[in-house]
């Protein structure tokens, strides 16, 4: 009788705010004010009680939106893709007036990272999993590749590190990458830091890490000195700023005492 007496105090409370608003409770139940004939009683308490309500949605809702990568060709304005943490690469021959999906098939729908070869344009690599943590996010199964601009694509694995923030390819050479990987989210994982691969992605190499906690958030390459790479780690707690110059490294907290120094398995 209590759960009978609060549902019939609900149904009554919202029927006069409704209609201090100088809306029909009638309409305001039956879909945003249609005319429409209330469900006739069926003699059961509760059903009556509620017969005049309507369902509405109150998610979970996938967020829309957060653009993550847009990759374009060098010397083309006409050809970029563009990839979302909420699903898909799209790419357009003509300058954005159409997009066709060309990551429409593989296991993983959410994308972190975009990166086009610069010395041969048909090679295009993917990390998966949006790279920018929040209270809903899209995770991954690791690295993809194409070889014919985005069309068909090939898992070359790092499956657990879930997301992928940043891809960086050798300006000379397609088959050598690094790839940033955040990893989990709520979790400690392993395949966190930043990994390289120079066979295409057959076989990997983890070239820094930190521990479980600490993940990589974004990575670049210096072109007219390719031995430079500039790595951000973040774990939870703390912020890294990584940087080789040379045959040493300095790995210093934003705020606090270094790291560690000269590693010698630096990237």
């Amino acid at each position: 009788m209590r759960i009978l007496r609060f549902i019939l105090s609900i149904s009554v409370c919202g029927f006069v705010l409704v209609g201090l608003h100088g809306v029909s409770p009638l309409k305001a139940v039956q879909g945003g004010g249609q005319d429409a004939g209330m469900r006739p009683a069926t003699g059961d308490a509760v059903s009556d009680a509620l017969r005049g309500l309507s369902w509405r949605s109150i998610g979970p809702a996938n967020m829309g939106g957060r653009v993550t990568a847009v990759q374009g060709v060098p010397g083309n304005p006409k050809i970029f893709w563009v990839a979302g943490a909420d699903g898909g690469v799209w790419k357009t021959t003509d300058a954005g007036t159409t997009f066709q999906g060309v990551f429409e098939r593989e296991w993983s729908y959410s994308v972190g990272a975009l990166a086009l070869a610069p010395s041969d344009h048909n090679v295009l690599w993917l990390g998966a999993g949006e790279g920018d943590p929040r209270n809903s996010v899209g995770y991954g199964n690791g690295v993809y590749r194409s070889t014919d601009g985005g069309m068909t694509w090939t898992h070359l694995g790092l499956d657990d590190s879930e997301r992928i923030k940043r891809i960086r390819v050798h300006p000379q050479n397609p088959d050598i990458a690094l790839v940033c990987a955040l990893g989990k989210e709520w979790g400690d994982n392993e395949t966190r830091g930043v990994f390289k691969t120079t066979d295409g992605g057959q076989s990997w190499r983890k070239v820094l890490y930190i521990n479980q906690e600490t993940g990589c958030s974004d990575l670049d390459l210096d072109p007219p000195q390719r031995v430079r790479r500039h790595v951000d780690l973040s774990p939870q707690t703390l912020a890294v700023r990584r940087r080789r110059q040379g045959d040493s490294t300095v790995c210093k907290p934003r705020h606090g005492r270094d790291l560690e120094k000269n590693r010698n398995h630096a990237p």
